[in-house]
Parts: C-alpha cells; sequence; structure tokens
C-alpha cells in the first residue's frame, strides 16, 4: 500500500510588506504555483510576514524531494475555501493530480500547507450519522473495558456520555465538524488510546502486514479518508496568547516570566479569576475537554498543551480579564484578548529537553540512562552505550530517566533491563478484555500474525483466556488470563544485580507500562510524580472504522488487572516514591536548565535525582562504632 500522507513543514522564513487582506483562495494558489515553478519572489509576496508555519517536522528540502515523486507542475485544477481560514486546492501534476491543505493568516497569506490524500469527502446525511454513531457506541461496548472502571474512579459514564453526544447530531455537520464531534465525545469518555486516529495510514511498508490483524473490522477504504480528515484538522488552535499555565495542588500557575502590554510578570502567580468567575467554574464549563485527572481532589484539569480559556465561548469576543496573586501576596489585575503579543521568559531547555543519553557518574557511582520515547530503533544506541559507560566501573544504581516519555514499544526498557539485570528475572501481568465475539476474532488474528511475522510475541493463545467476575469492579464478567515474561538475565554487563530507579513525570503508554511492571520487580523502584493520564500496561489498539464517515477509531482494549484490588488501581497511575513539591518548587522545576551538559544539574538540581541520591544513601549500610 502507498503511504497516503505526507505532512509537509517549509522551513522557508520571509517577509513581506504589510497589505490589506487578500482572497484566501487566490494566495493559495499563487503560493503553490510559485513554490512549484521556483520563484522565490512569488513565495514571498503570498507568504505571512512570520513566514511558512510548520505543519510536522519535514523542512523545505525534503519537500521538493518528495514533490518530485509527483512529476512536473502542470497548473491548479481548483480550488475551495474550507473552514477558518483554510483552503484545499487540487493541483495538476505529470504524473497525478495532488491536493494540498494550505493554512492562511488572517490578512489572507499563506502560513503553512500539507499534502492531502486525491479523495473526495462526501457530506453524510443526519440517518448516517447517527447509525455511525450507534455503531460506534456498540463497538465500544463490546470492546472497551473501561465503563464500570470510568464510572466508579471519575465518576463518568460512557453510555450516557455518548448518548449526550449523539442527540448533538443535526444532519448539517461537515466532515470536518462530524470529525470534531466525533472526537469530542471520545475524549469526554476518558478512555485509554481513544480516539480518531490515522496511524494505520502512516505504517511502513514492512508492517502493512499488520493491517490484517483489523480484517473486517477496518474497511481499507477509511485509510485515506480518515487521514484526509485529520490533516485537515491537524494543528487547529484557537487563536491567542498563552500564559503558560500549570497545575499544581488544586490551582493554576504562571510557569515563566513573561511581558505583556509592555509589564513584565513573575513565574508563580496564582489565577485567583477569570472575568470575576473562578477557575474551576470557568473549567467546570469545557470539563468534557479535560484531560488530566487529579485522584486526591476528584477532579479533572487541563494539561495546558491548548490554553483552556481560548476554548471558552468568551474567547474572541473581548478581552477576558485576569486576576493573580503574585508570590508576594500583591494582586494583579490585566486584560488578554486573542490579538495580544506576550512573550515567555523560560530557559532554553528544560529538563525532559534532555536528548537519548548514557552516562557514568562518578560520584555516587550512577549509570543515568535517558530515554525520551520507546524508539526500537534507538535499541542499538542504548546497547553500544551501556556497554560503553559501564566497562570498568563500580555502578551501585542505574536510573531511567522516562519523564514526559510518550511510549512506544516495549522491546526498548525490556532490552535495557536485560542488559543491565543478571537473572534470571520475571514479571507477570494479568490482562481483562471484553467477552465479545470481536474481541475473541481481534485476538485470533492478532496472534495469526505474530506468528505468521515470526515476531515477539507475549501472549499465548485464546485458550489461556477464561472468564471471570471481577469483585472490585461489581463483578462484572471479562476474558482474562495471567502472562509471565522470563528474562534469563545471561547477557547483563553488571555482575551483580543494582537497584534500578524509573524517574516518571507525564508519561504514557509503553513508559506507563514500565513503571507499571516496576512494583512487580524487588530492585526496581518508580520515583516522580503520580500521572494524571491512566498507565499500565497493553496489547496493540483495536481498530475499527465507521460504516458511513469511514472514520478510523482506536480504542485500548486490555485492561491490567495486575495487582489490583480497587477500580482505581487498574489506572497505575501510582509511584512508588513520589516527590514533594510545593506550588513554588514545582514552578521552580519548570525553570530549572539542565543545559547542554545535564550532569551536575543532575547532581545538584534536579528534584527527582535528590530523592533518588537520598534513597541510595538511606540504603547504604552505616558503619559500625
Amino acid at each position: 500500500m502507498k503511504r497516503a500522507v505526507i505532512s509537509i513543514l517549509l522551513g522557508v522564513l520571509v517577509s513581506a510588506a504589510f497589505c490589506a487582506p487578500i482572497p484566501a483562495e487566490r494566495a493559495a494558489e499563487a503560493l503553490l504555483t510559485a513554490f512549484f515553478t521556483g520563484d522565490e519572489a512569488g513565495v514571498a509576496r503570498n507568504s505571512s510576514p512570520q513566514g511558512l508555519r510548520k505543519f510536522s517536522g519535514h523542512d523545505r528540502e525534503e519537500l521538493i524531494r518528495e514533490a518530485a515523486r509527483f512529476g512536473v507542475f502542470r497548473g491548479i485544477l481548483s480550488s475551495r475555501e474550507l473552514e477558518e481560514d483554510r483552503v484545499e486546492v487540487r493541483c495538476r501534476f505529470s504524473d497525478h493530480p495532488v491536493r494540498f491543505l494550505v493554512s492562511c493568516a488572517p490578512d489572507g497569506r499563506v502560513n503553512g500547507f500539507a499534502v492531502l490524500p486525491d479523495i473526495d469527502i462526501p457530506r453524510l446525511t443526519r440517518a448516517q450519522m447517527l447509525a455511525d454513531f450507534d455503531y460506534l457506541t456498540a463497538m465500544l461496548e463490546k470492546i472497551c473495558p473501561l465503563f464500570t472502571v470510568n464510572r466508579k474512579v471519575y465518576d463518568v459514564d460512557i453510555t450516557g456520555t455518548l448518548a449526550a453526544y449523539r442527540s448533538r447530531i443535526t444532519g448539517g455537520e461537515s466532515p470536518e465538524a462530524f470529525y470534531r464531534l466525533i472526537q469530542d465525545a471520545l475524549q469526554a469518555c476518558r478512555g485509554n488510546h481513544l480516539w480518531v486516529t490515522a496511524a494505520l495510514t502512516e505504517l511502513p511498508p514492512a508492517l502493512h502486514d499488520f493491517l490484517s490483524v483489523y480484517r473486517g473490522f477496518v474497511d481499507p477504504a477509511a485509510l485515506e479518508t480518515t487521514a484526509a480528515v485529520t490533516i485537515r484538522e491537524g494543528g487547529r488552535r484557537p487563536a491567542g496568547p498563552d500564559l503558560g499555565l500549570i497545575y499544581c495542588e488544586g490551582a493554576y500557575y504562571t510557569k515563566f516570566d513573561f511581558t505583556l502590554h509592555g509589564v513584565t510578570y513573575p513565574r508563580g502567580m496564582k489565577l485567583l479569576s477569570i472575568d470575576g468567575i473562578s477557575p474551576e467554574l470557568f473549567l467546570a464549563e469545557q470539563n468534557d475537554h479535560l484531560d488530566n485527572f487529579d485522584a486526591a481532589r476528584k477532579t479533572f484539569y487541563d494539561s495546558g498543551e491548548i490554553p483552556f480559556y481560548t476554548r471558552s465561548g468568551r474567547w474572541g469576543k473581548m478581552p477576558l480579564v485576569f486576576r493573580f496573586e503574585r508570590p508576594d501576596g500583591a494582586t494583579v489585575t490585566f486584560p488578554l484578548a486573542s490579538g495580544d503579543k506576550l512573550i515567555w521568559k523560560g530557559p532554553l531547555r528544560q529538563p525532559w529537553h534532555i536528548p537519548r543519553l548514557v552516562e557514568y557518574l562518578p560520584g555516587p557511582e550512577i549509570l543515568y540512562i535517558r530515554i525520551p520515547a520507546m524508539r526500537e530503533e534507538d535499541i542499538p544506541f542504548y546497547r553500544t552505550q551501556i556497554l560503553e559507560k559501564s566497562r570498568n566501573r563500580k555502578i551501585r544504581a542505574v536510573v531511567l530517566d522516562v519523564r514526559n516519555n510518550p511510549g512506544g514499544s516495549d522491546a526498548v526498557w525490556n532490552e535495557i533491563l536485560a542488559l543491565l539485570i543478571p537473572g534470571p528475572w520475571s514479571y507477570s501481568t494479568t490482562f481483562a478484555l471484553k467477552d465479545s465475539p470481536e474481541m475473541r476474532r481481534f485476538l485470533q488474528q492478532h496472534r495469526e500474525f505474530y506468528r505468521r511475522n515470526r515476531r515477539s510475541y507475549d501472549m499465548p493463545g485464546l485458550n489461556e483466556f477464561r472468564q471471570v467476575a471481577v469483585p472490585y469492579l461489581d463483578n462484572e464478567k471479562f476474558l482474562a488470563a495471567t502472562f509471565t515474561k522470563q528474562l534469563p538475565g545471561n547477557r547483563a554487563v553488571l555482575p551483580e544485580r543494582v537497584p534500578v530507579y524509573v524517574i516518571a513525570h507525564n508519561i504514557y503508554s509503553s513508559a506507563g507500562n514500565l513503571t507499571a511492571v516496576a512494583k512487580q520487580l524487588d530492585f526496581v523502584t518508580s520515583v516522580g510524580l503520580d500521572n494524571p493520564k491512566s498507565l499500565g500496561r497493553g496489547i496493540d489498539p483495536f481498530f475499527f472504522s465507521l460504516p458511513n464517515s469511514k472514520l478510523v477509531v482506536s480504542v485500548e482494549p486490555a485492561l491490567d488487572l495486575t495487582g489490583c484490588r480497587r477500580a482505581a488501581d487498574t489506572l497505575h497511575t501510582k509511584v512508588e516514591q513520589k516527590v514533594d513539591l510545593t506550588p513554588a518548587e514545582y514552578v521552580e522545576y519548570w525553570n530549572s536548565n539542565p543545559g547542554r551538559n545535564p550532569v551536575p544539574y543532575l547532581l545538584h538540581r534536579d528534584p527527582f535525582m535528590q530523592k533518588i541520591l537520598q534513597l541510595q544513601k538511606d540504603r547504604a549500610p552505616r558503619p559500625s562504632l
């Protein structure tokens, strides 16, 4: 299958004199024509003064190489304006037509574009939309294991939530608007890997056979349709300045010093109100969009990726008035409008910007391993560096730093532990899955793929699963089985077993699997902050497509019951050794800069490493008198 999606970053920084707004369609057509004919003056003339905005991690040279696949540019076929200053342009190339999504600035000039699949997405009738929503609800009832968990832990009724969103369907929604409605409904359900996604479209050629796992669940035609809609919606953010608010112990604080309206304000200011409304009430209006959970206060809060006040219906109509309490106790008030310019004064590098790294810390005799993402292609790097940095050195402990790790492959941390820890040792996981014909068929196809491709597989056949009733989930019945992974440890470079500490903060997916497994292994300890999102081991997500809109939905089908005694335990959000930080200390952590050489920072200032150094000190035997 030819890869259908090309996300593009144009690294062209141009400037142009101010001019009156121009029609977005004309600017989009002129920009693309100039780009593909080598007219640099035309590119500059039709680009935003701020330059062409980033769509993803590609630069202009990569775009030009990619465009060579299309052949020679032959002109514009058609264009149409989409919602919110976005234009779809279909161009003629010598090989085949190509569509582009073009994003325009308020003055009409282009600030970025990306390639779309060359397909038309038909509008649906209300009956078709309702049928899609009913199919979505039915599939989640058969696959998603969180209906009881979310009701008991979050007080979220998934069935009722879906019904409420279904009632909003009018029949007048565009394909993009229907996508947003589905995506909002899924977010409100608070699932795991629960969203509309084009992930299956982005599979490398070597993994195209992986689609066989979803045979009968995903319509092949849905792959390009989902890609087209998600690209159109990708990068869509509410306009306006970001105050940089972070949440700590029930309140929001400014994380950096910033300048607004010519006045510089300090970090660590506590948000008191917006337009006279408390932050709690302001957030309650958009509760379904909040993605983090404060277990101590039983409330959801915003992660800060998109400023929560920009999602308010009040935003954009007039300035919002913010009231803060400064660290010195004084109160400050200022208006903030969507067009205001705000400048942060934060550090260039923060602790989670430490790249992949293996370093020996000679004082405490610790082998420090930074893992920013669980990427299988990084395994050779870690293997080589661990062998080099551990040679002829006394190692009293190992640190795996996975803060802000979004996940990936469990093979990464499994391989690292196998290289470091002499064995034998093992860990077990108890998976619970919904007992439905769809789930049983998925498991069978899942196992067939792994057997056919001779890839590692931790789960035996269906005969290992037994129906069980889980007492702390109101005796809900699941298919459950316990799987044990044995590691002989005969490749370990260390002569003896040493403590392993996992630094955990804002992690997800496979990084959460590592912290969940840490609770079983007496030599591994997770250190950090409780996670605001659910974690724990799982299997490959379950994908299915909706019959009419052809949107592809993913959901994590496995519930991790390992070591659980209550519903909240299944989320595996707790760390074993918590780093206690006051709001002021947490703000300062955000402002700490490890620099290019993070070793001094780790040894003397990083609160997570300071906790580990204290744990190591407490472990050391006291000298006899």
